[in-house]
């Protein structure tokens, strides 16, 4: 039989009891939304892994935050069918997304999948997931990094209220087996996420005023006071080039948008524990940019972030965004 949201049931017969054997998702369309800037080594790189999946039903968006590279000729040469949604301007990752929502549900996508351009998935991850989600349930894989291949980047994701950070559960740890069971988590990474088309009209986008980082910690959170699931599903498997788009998780862009977006996240989530999140994040801001300056590392850009946040700039910075 066939039901509404796309999934068929196999049954057999054992003990005289009719037990569920398998379900196959058939019908439902993902839009899969990649946001690009300047990613011309990496972004073919990205959708080679996506055509080569075992669940077929999907259109490719790749929104183009007005790269000054060759990455969107390159990806129109080697595959015309991908749909590219040219922008004049760079509106950043939260926006982008937004961008590539809006196409696919108007499109017919029963689910958005974002995925980072700077990833390589497996085969069957995208059929992994979907297996998985559903109207009250929003999907997450496991995450390495690109390089080593086996070092874990994300098993789930905790949310440390009192700390105002998020964790990645495995990070930094070889995938030894102890993260390989199905999860409910309090952080889905905008990296990769599998979202039914219905969610949105409860939790709404991306919040635009992060530019980049921390949309997904806010848009997770929102998840969860909704009552929906985040869902972390070890069989789903992806690699990840962290942060390339950006040149990488100690560089001055992550730097600036990770502390200035942190500050606003505590600011926009006002809860039991802000009152010992905002003393440790801002400490703990204070102490690392003080030890950038001394050691000339890029943790000295961390005063920007302050300044920023403290004069409420948010969005793109100029200053830092060439």
């Amino acid at each position: 039989m066939k039901k509404s949201a796309g999934i068929l049931l196999r049954y057999i017969l054992e003990e005289n009891k009719i037990i569920l054997w398998e379900k196959i998702m058939i019908d439902d369309k993902i839009g899969i939304v990649l946001v690009n800037y300047n990613g011309a080594t990496i972004l073919n790189d990205c959708v080679r892994t996506i055509v080569k999946s075992t669940y077929t039903n999907y259109e490719i968006i790749v929104v183009d935050n007005d790269s000054k590279d060759n990455s969107i000729a390159m990806l129109e040469e080697e595959f015309p069918v991908v749909t590219v949604i040219k922008e004049s301007e760079n509106h950043g990752f939260a926006k982008g997304c937004n961008i590539g929502i809006k196409h696919a549900l108007l499109n017919g996508a029963e689910y958005v999948m974002f995925l980072n351009n700077d990833t390589e998935i497996d085969e069957g991850m995208m059929e992994e997931l979907l297996k998985h989600a559903n109207e009250n349930t929003v999907t997450v894989p496991k995450m390495y990094y690109y390089e080593p291949k086996n070092l874990v980047w994300y098993a789930g994701g905790k949310m440390l209220w009192k700390r105002g950070i998020i964790e990645h559960i495995g990070h930094k740890l070889p995938d030894n087996g102890d993260f390989d069971k199905i999860n409910l988590v309090d952080f889905a990474t905008g990296c990769c996420m599998l979202i039914h088309k219905e969610i949105f009209a409860k939790t709404g986008l991306f919040d635009e005023a992060y530019f980049m980082y921390f949309e997904d910690v806010d848009f997770s959170v929102r998840l969860i006071k909704e009552g929906f699931n985040i869902l972390y599903i070890p069989l789903a498997k992806l690699w990840h080039k962290v942060s390339s788009s950006s040149g990488g998780e100690d560089s001055k862009f992550f730097v600036y948008y990770c502390n200035r977006n942190r500050l606003y996240f505590l600011k926009k989530n006002k809860g039991l524990y802000k009152f010992l999140a905002v003393p440790f994040v801002y400490t703990r801001i204070l102490i690392k940019m003080t030890m950038g300056i001394i050691k000339n590392n890029n943790d000295k850009y961390m005063y920007l972030s302050l300044k920023a946040f403290l004069l409420g700039c948010m969005g793109r910075s100029e200053d830092i965004i060439a």
